[in-house]
């Protein structure tokens, strides 16, 4: 058994990943192989929290540089049917996150299923968070977030992002998170 089951969706982002300190698990790339992955990985476990790490990119440069590794207050995404009904009992549209203690947290996340939409007042989005975090709801199991900023939301041409240098500001504050006691946002 272990504590902690550490999540990461890609293959590029996991080579791009500087750690022996623990072992990581793919969650698949998008909102829906994250959701069925983790679900699985934590039918198959006995996992006391999640922690998903990889690249996500910033809507406001300025206040969240790329190069920076930051966790999450919360996660979103758009509204399913509108937001009419919950996806599922007791879970809307939008779950909080915990937090490792000691590692900047700048807000929230926003998962989205195109690179470059809309923010909806997120500090960043990602493809794979709130599948994780669903089906971390869902299990009762804490779910932590820690994004490394790769590029800006709407720099499309992936030649451009900095996924080297967003995986090794994630790979310097890991072993921070993994300590730290996790607190789950208001």
């Amino acid at each position: 058994m272990s504590p902690t089951l550490i999540l990461i969706p890609t293959e590029l982002e996991r080579k791009a990943l500087s750690t022996d300190r623990a072992e990581v698990h793919l969650c698949g790339f998008g909102p829906i192989a994250a959701a069925a992955r983790t679900a699985g990985l934590l039918a198959d476990g006995a996992y006391q929290r999640v922690l998903l790490v990889g690249i996500a990119g910033t809507y406001d440069p300025a206040a969240l540089p790329v190069g920076q590794a930051v966790c999450f207050d919360g996660v979103h995404i758009d509204p399913v049917g509108g937001g009419v009904m919950p996806q599922w009992e007791n879970i809307t549209d939008a779950l909080p996150l915990a937090r490792p203690a000691g590692v900047r947290c700048a807000g929230a996340l926003q998962t989205v299923w195109r690179v470059g939409a809309d923010g909806h007042g997120a500090a960043a989005e990602d493809m794979e968070g709130f599948g994780a975090a669903m089906a971390c709801a869902m299990a009762r199991v804490p779910l932590a977030i820690v994004r490394g900023i790769s590029n800006a939301v709407h720099q499309r041409d992936a030649r451009q992002w900095r996924i080297d240098e967003a995986m090794r500001a994630v790979g310097a504050v890991l072993p921070a998170a993994l300590a730290a006691t996790w607190e789950t946002a208001p």
